[in-house]
């Protein structure tokens, strides 16, 4: 796949493209709509599920990995030290996924 390409699909969110099917289907509902007109917004609808499929599988591999890694680690947050926990949840909150793949990096080698 070419960088572009990548980058491309990288830009993709889920919301919008939900939001575009439902504007697609509002307009297959018109009936002033022809066949012709409804055949190509078919065809978009499909090509938009398709990269919607296509996250949430991303987003899923993610979830999966996020969460082998947390089996790995096996760690009680109760033997972490308060210190720790309190900078991890700021990291977190502040710059969420940087900080959870960098944690993964981290663990994963």
């Amino acid at each position: 796949m070419t960088e572009e390409r990548k980058e491309k699909k990288e830009e993709f969110s889920l919301e919008e493209g939900l939001e575009q099917i439902e504007q697609l289907l509002e307009r297959l509902g018109d009936e002033e709509v022809s066949l012709e007109e409804s055949f190509r917004l078919y065809q978009k609808g499909m090509v938009l599920l398709k990269q919607c499929n296509d996250r949430i599988d991303h987003v899923e591999k993610q979830m999966l990995q996020i969460d082998e890694v947390g089996k790995k680690l096996a760690l009680d947050i109760r033997e972490l030290p308060l210190s720790f926990v309190k900078w991890f949840m700021f990291m977190l909150k502040n710059y969420g996924v940087i900080v959870l793949n960098m944690f993964l990096n981290m663990y994963q080698r």
